[in-house]
Parts: C-alpha cells; sequence; structure tokens
C-alpha cells in the first residue's frame, strides 16, 4: 500500500490518502519530475487545497501541490491534484546579476544554489529549510556566465552538459529539505563495480520497447561569434565530427557572453573557454537521439531502485533487429491505478523507462 500525506508550507501533516484512483509519478533527470494523483470522491478536497506539498511514505519523494481540479461527471466526483517534484523550488529564483564560475561542475552548480537560494537570507532571497547536502564529488570541468536565468534553468543546463541531475529530499526529523548533486551508476557491461542493467524480452524484464534513432536536427560543427570587451569580433570553430559522419553546422550567437563581468575583465584565453563551452552546450541539443522507451516487467530479472534507477547508465538489446543501445535513464515513470486490482492500489507501480544515449560521450 502506498500512502501519502498532504503536508502544509512547514511540512507539518495535515491530512493522509490511503487510497486513490491512480497516481502517476515521474521522475527526471534534465527537468523537473511531476505527478498526477485522482481520488474519487471529495473527502480529501479541502486538504488538498490547503496543502503545500504531497509525500510518498514508500520513497520518502515529496513534490508541490501546484494544482487541485473538481470534476462532475455523471453524478461521480472526481478530485485531482498535480505538481512538479521537490527540486521545483529552485525555479522560484533567478539569477539577477552578471555571474561568471569555472571548474568543477558540482562545485560551480553549488555555488549557484548557495548564492541564490540559501545563503542571501538577508534580502529575503533564502528558501526556507534549504541546505545543501555533501559533495559527491562528480562533474568535469565547466565554464559558465548567467545573468538574469532561472536558477533551475541555469542548473539543468550543466547537468545536461555534465550527465548530472539534482535531487531535492525532505527530512522528515529536522524539517529541512536537502539538495544534492548526482550522477548514475555505470551498469554497463563494460565494468564491474556495479551489476549490469540489460533490458531485453531475450532476459524477460522488458514486456515492451520503442526504439529510434533520429538526426533530424543533428549539428555537428559550430561557428561561435562572440564580440570582446574592446569591440573586436571572434569567431571560433568547434568540431564534433566523428569518422564517416556528414558535416553539419550550425551558427552559434553567442553575444551574450561578455568579457568584463562585474567591472572584471577577464583574459582572452578565459573569455574563449566561455564561448567554446557555449557552444558545446548548443551542439548538445542537436546531437543524433538514440533513444529507446519501455515498460519493465514486475517481478523480473531487474528490480526497480536496486538493480537500476534514475540516471543510471544501461544497455537495451533487440537480438531480433541486431539493436544494441547504451544511455542514462532519464526519465521513470510509476503508474499506480486501483482499477487494476480490484479496487487495491498495489505496492509494486507500472514502471516505465526513457533513456537515450543522446548525452552519452563516446
Amino acid at each position: 500500500m502506498t500512502e501519502l500525506y498532504i503536508l502544509d508550507q512547514n511540512f507539518e501533516i495535515i491530512g493522509l490518502i490511503d487510497g486513490f484512483t491512480t497516481l502517476e509519478w515521474i521522475r527526471r533527470c534534465y527537468t523537473c519530475g511531476e505527478f498526477t494523483l485522482t481520488i474519487q470522491g471529495s473527502d480529501r478536497l479541502s486538504d488538498l487545497r490547503n496543502g503545500s506539498f504531497i509525500y510518498r511514505a514508500d520513497t520518502a519523494e515529496t513534490a508541490l501541490i501546484e494544482s487541485v481540479t473538481l470534476e462532475y461527471k455523471q453524478n461521480i466526483v472526481t478530485v485531482c491534484a498535480s505538481g512538479r517534484t521537490l527540486e521545483a523550488l529552485l525555479s522560484s529564483r533567478v539569477i539577477p546579476t552578471a555571474v561568471q564560475l569555472s571548474g568543477n561542475a558540482e562545485t560551480v552548480i553549488r555555488e549557484l544554489i548557495a548564492s541564490n537560494a540559501i545563503s542571501d537570507t538577508a534580502a529575503g532571497r533564502g528558501i526556507p529549510a534549504l541546505v545543501l547536502g555533501d559533495a559527491n564529488n562528480v562533474g568535469g570541468e565547466t565554464a559558465v556566465q548567467f545573468m538574469g536565468d532561472n536558477l533551475l534553468t541555469a542548473v539543468h543546463s550543466i547537468c545536461v552538459d555534465q550527465e548530472l541531475f539534482i535531487k531535492a529530499a525532505l527530512d522528515y526529523q529536522t524539517n529541512t529539505v536537502t539538495v544534492s548533486i548526482c550522477r548514475g551508476l555505470d551498469r554497463t557491461t563494460d565494468q564491474t563495480e556495479n551489476s549490469w542493467a540489460i533490458f531485453s524480452d531475450n532476459f524477460e524484464n522488458i514486456n515492451s520497447a520503442r526504439y529510434q534513432k533520429s538526426s533530424t536536427r543533428h549539428k555537428n560543427f559550430a561557428y561561435i561569434y562572440g564580440v570582446a570587451a574592446d569591440d573586436s569580433e571572434i569567431l571560433l570553430e568547434l568540431d564534433h565530427i566523428r569518422d564517416g559522419d556528414v558535416r553539419r553546422e550550425l551558427f552559434v550567437n553567442a553575444t551574450s557572453v561578455k568579457q568584463r563581468s562585474n567591472g572584471v575583465l577577464m583574459s582572452l584565453t578565459e573569455f574563449k573557454k566561455l564561448l567554446l563551452q557555449r557552444g558545446s552546450e548548443l551542439l548538445a541539443e542537436y546531437s543524433v537521439t538514440d533513444s529507446v522507451k519501455g515498460s519493465v516487467q514486475n517481478g523480473g530479472s531487474l528490480v526497480y531502485r536496486r538493480d537500476f534507477d534514475l540516471g543510471d547508465l544501461c544497455e537495451y538489446i533487440d537480438n531480433t533487429h541486431s539493436i544494441i543501445s547504451r544511455g542514462r535513464i532519464l526519465e521513470i515513470r510509476e503508474f499506480f491505478d486501483s482499477s487494476l486490482t480490484d479496487g487495491a492500489v498495489s505496492a509494486d507501480p507500472v514502471v516505465s523507462i526513457s533513456f537515450s544515449a543522446s548525452t552519452l560521450n563516446t
């Protein structure tokens, strides 16, 4: 049985939901996850309208209640609540002044969150209860420049480039929300540190699958245009063409990247590094997508949250059609439906995964 607790803005319990019609809970790497809950009857309407958060007791995950709908249809009353996972708290802040950061990606993300959502309490910008967790020592080198960007959007842009994701977890004992920067495990057959996660109908662990390879928007060579502090024009080239690839060009107007930030003039070398970083980020959005979406078999050879989880690097094998694909799990959908279990809510949801090799550095 999956129990849901309705919490107020101070994370105090104001209601319990121990039965519902359906619940869809979506976890994502590079955008906020979300949930949609439907309940027959209006007994919990008042609690949901007054509540700020919904808490899953089985997984200790929390989401913001952002919409509540009441619907009458053929004398049946249905209440629907929806919202985004707790990471959405960061979307309530922007980066108001020019900031330029370089170094380890996790360190850069932590600095952005600390300076815009935690430490600036005097100006009323600190998000109540928000704290940073321990560093996980993940991510490579990065260089970024932001001004006026939404904080969550900025953080996610770094995550995409570095194959990281952020996780916000509510601690019931201390009433704090801890934000961590994470990277999934490598579960491919190229390593021996972790157990393998291979999705295949041959292994009886997947009910259905949809494989797609698309190069519709693919670009692999970028011209990056910028303007230096002395108004001289700069045009850089970034070559991501692999052996056998057809050249596909992209022009990147990076004039929003400034050599002088907050009165500090960076060296030309550092400025060019920022321009190349902007070009790399945009090229990543135009990569060839090699993606798989599938429904995982309950009771199969792979157990969700034990043998595979969000962000993990996994493999998909279709021996019949000679397809082998590797990628990170970017989205996991859990769906509970009481109509499939004689009115009772099963503890085991229907789990669907989506992973894509478009972000894989190979």
